[in-house]
Formats: C-alpha cells, sequence, structure tokens
C-alpha cells in the first residue's frame, strides 16, 4: 500500500505552456481519481486550490503577479508538483 507521500510519477502530468500570461492548463495522462490541485508562490504559500474535474483543466492565473509558482497535484496516496513561471 503506497504511503499518502509517495510521488506521482513525472510523465503523470503535464502543465504548458510554461511560462505562461494568463491561462495555465493541466492535463492529466491517465484518470487518477479524486485529487487536489493547490498552486503555491515559490515561497510556500497556498495561493489556490482547486478540486480536479477531469482529465484536462485550464486555470485563469492572469491576476498573479509575475514570478515562480508551484502546481502540486495530491491524491489520496500520492503527491507530486511542476514550477511554472507567470510573466
Amino acid at each position: 500500500m503506497a504511503d499518502a507521500d509517495d510521488l506521482l510519477d513525472e510523465a503523470s502530468f503535464e502543465l504548458f505552456p510554461n511560462p505562461i500570461s494568463s491561462q495555465l492548463t493541466l492535463k492529466l495522462n491517465d484518470e487518477i481519481g479524486e485529487c487536489t490541485v493547490s498552486i503555491y508562490s515559490i515561497e510556500g504559500k497556498l495561493i489556490r486550490q482547486y478540486p480536479v474535474e477531469g482529465i484536462t483543466m485550464k486555470f485563469n492565473l492572469g491576476d498573479l503577479s509575475a514570478g515562480e509558482y508551484i502546481l502540486q497535484l495530491a491524491t489520496k496516496r500520492a503527491k507530486g508538483s511542476k514550477a511554472f513561471i507567470k510573466y
């Protein structure tokens, strides 16, 4: 059985484009069940949180300040994260 701290394979989800001006797309490569997307500042402050609905989601992030952010995808058993840049 997997620990809650197991990591999702980097190939299990994609973020694009990167860098972004306003819209970020998350594409899951498989249905991974119930999960949550969290967006953090590079300093670790939680900015937004969304339930995952479907395999492809689009996030309007045009109101974020320019900088580097981390998107974390978390299921009940594993999590993974990728960085993106907002300009």
